[in-house]
């Protein structure tokens, strides 16, 4: 079927390298914690919101996203 689908791509920020499979899923493990379904799939959280969502569901999505990835910088980088 056809649908939305979004992914964030996440680096190491001193290295520019991928980060690692373990890290990427305790990132994911927060965003799910926060509210927001996605996967940790290579080196990208991977979402897929369904085509009828709203602006605020959207807004919802980045707010979660910064939160996990401000929490992620501060704990793994």
């Amino acid at each position: 079927g056809k649908g939305l689908l979004r992914s964030v791509e996440l680096k190491d920020k001193a290295t520019g390298k991928e980060i690692s499979y373990l890290t990427g899923v305790k990132i994911r493990e927060k965003a799910y914690e926060l509210g927001l379904i996605c996967r940790f799939q290579v080196n990208s959280l991977v979402m897929s919101p369904p085509l009828i969502i709203t602006k605020e569901e959207a807004d919802q999505i980045v707010d979660i996203l910064k939160r996990t990835l401000v929490e992620a910088e501060n704990r793994y980088f």
